[in-house]
């Protein structure tokens, strides 16, 4: 455990695809991509995400985001979390996808 805890490996108890579609399933929410999971330690999961919202919603953004970290404290015990917002159709990320899940190993 402490090796993989030093190495910020992506947690075994955490399913990436159940937690995407979770955030991806909320109402306001476009797209999840460039996500990052690792352990902190034996008891702290971290993840970092970009969520991209429709353009209409960008003054329900600190609303958008306390429901996503809801939601990642809640189903997947996710306390510490970092996410970049994006607007639909006009992100800067360079690497956009849905397929760009990257769990730490």
């Amino acid at each position: 455990q402490s090796i993989a805890v030093l190495m910020n490996s992506a947690p075994l108890g955490v399913d990436i695809d159940e937690l995407v579609a979770a955030i991806a399933g909320l109402p306001d929410v476009c797209e999840v991509h460039h996500l990052h999971l690792w352990e902190i330690d034996e008891r702290q999961v971290s993840l970092e995400a970009h969520i991209v919202v429709a353009r209409e919603q960008i003054t329900r953004m600190e609303e958008i985001k306390l429901s996503v970290k809801t939601v990642l404290a809640d189903k997947f015990g996710i306390g510490h979390s970092t996410l970049e917002f994006e607007l639909d159709g006009h992100s800067a990320c360079t690497d956009a996808g849905p397929s760009d899940l990257i769990p730490h190993h």
